[in-house]
């Protein structure tokens, strides 16, 4: 039921992504519709950008009228923004730039004083060293050190497609990220059409027929070719998704705040988004999981160590310890189901899941940090994805389980 005239854009926003996010895309654009009356009422052009983009996403209805009104909705809107913006400006004497129009042009960059110079470099030197000791004693994640260069999205996190033959992964673009798929050889890297800025840490249906990602609004499914992107949960998470073998079911890691902290807890879904269910709540904090090849166990990485639990929530036990600050690490089975690797600043740990025994390490992270580990059911090799600890650029890379032949496949 849509609210009277005169609510909140922030309350109209709200209950459409509710109602888009439930496959009511009708209501959920009349509420877009009202949330822009009212922002544009407000004169709040944060808030008129928030239903472009929710716009932009609305699952595609060969109904004519509702194209149109989806189509009218985001004309308004950016004339809306417009306006809005062009007064700001205007008021506040800064030139103002028409954002779908050509570039703005880039004034030349003025020279500096020997004094803002060695003002600069000292400002930089202390910056470097206070960064450094951070990561050294805290063992900074991945996805906060991604905030320190962009504040959405997560890069890298490769995921195999089930035979192994491609790889898709996020990378950065203009501060922000997209799916890119390439060769298991890491050549024809092309980003995967129907992405948008913000979407990350993908992974592959066993049937290799869908991938299963994070954006900005939701967790969402998509075809390998760029088709058919829907968005099966309204709830952004900075954690990742995994497949039960069967294709039944999605586990993915949702994040709350609890009295500004922020908490996650793990939860099962279908994959078109119904029967959600919450297993494991943050008592350990979960990362992202990963199903054993058998649909009985879960692996995830937590506080205090990796952990399999079954997937109804219960026979939580800890088989490696550690302290996982980074719980964006994504750990994988084995085909057998009998291992499980994880990465870490050593490269790849591999650990029997019977007797919880440490087998051995594998690969060189050369001085990074690695999350998401895939064991692709094929299982020649394993790809995982290597952070630096403060600058250059982060890599993937494939070894066979043995620990030989590591091959760098791209750097992002």
């Amino acid at each position: 039921m849509l609210r009277r005239t005169g609510t909140s854009g922030a309350d109209a926003l709200k209950e459409a992504r509710r109602s888009i996010g439930w496959d009511h895309t009708a209501e959920g654009l009349k509420l877009l519709e009202q949330a822009r009356r009212a922002f544009h009422r407000d004169g709040d052009a944060e808030g008129l950008q928030e239903v472009l983009e929710l716009a932009t996403e609305l699952p595609p209805n060969e109904h004519s009228a509702f194209r149109l009104g989806r189509d009218d909705v985001l004309y308004a809107t950016r004339e809306n923004i417009r306006e809005i913006t062009r007064k700001e400006a205007l008021a506040s004497g800064r030139p103002w730039h028409d954002p779908d129009g050509p570039p703005a042009p880039v004034a030349p960059p003025t020279r500096l004083t020997r004094r803002e110079l060695a003002i600069a470099a000292a400002l930089t030197a202390s910056l470097l060293a206070a960064g450094a000791a951070l990561v050294v004693g805290a063992r900074l994640p991945q996805r906060v050190s991604h905030l320190w260069r962009c504040n959405k999205g997560v890069e890298g996190a490769p995921a195999a497609s089930p035979d192994g033959r491609r790889i898709v992964f996020a990378k950065k673009g203009s501060c922000d990220t997209a799916l890119f798929v390439m060769r298991r050889d890491g050549t024809h890297v092309r980003r995967l059409p129907g992405t948008r800025n913000g979407d990350g840490l993908p992974a592959w249906s066993p049937d290799g027929r869908t991938i299963a990602f994070v954006g900005a609004h939701g967790v969402y499914t998509i075809r390998p070719d760029g088709s058919r992107r829907r968005r099966i949960y309204p709830h952004r998470s900075d954690l990742g998704v995994s497949w039960s073998p069967d294709g039944r079911r999605l586990a993915f890691t949702g994040s709350e705040d609890s009295g500004n902290v922020p908490r996650s807890s793990l939860y099962t879904m279908s994959p078109d988004g119904s029967g959600l269910r919450r297993i494991l709540r943050h008592a350990i904090e979960p990362g992202t999981a990963s199903w054993s090849p058998d649909g009985r166990e879960l692996a995830v990485a937590g506080t205090g160590g990796i952990y399999v639990l079954h997937p109804d929530g219960t026979g939580l036990e800890r088989i490696a310890k550690g302290d996982f600050l980074d719980i964006a690490l994504t750990p994988a089975w084995s085909p057998d189901g009998k291992t499980v690797a994880y990465a870490d600043e050593s490269g790849i740990e591999l650990v029997d899941v019977a007797s919880h025994r440490r087998l051995r390490t594998i690969g060189d992270s050369s001085g990074g940090y690695g999350d998401t580990v895939s064991w692709p059911r094929e299982g020649s090799e394993i790809v995982f994805s290597v952070t630096p600890p403060l600058q250059g650029p982060s890599s993937i890379y494939a070894i066979r389980p043995d620990g030989t032949r590591q091959r760098l496949l791209t750097t992002y």
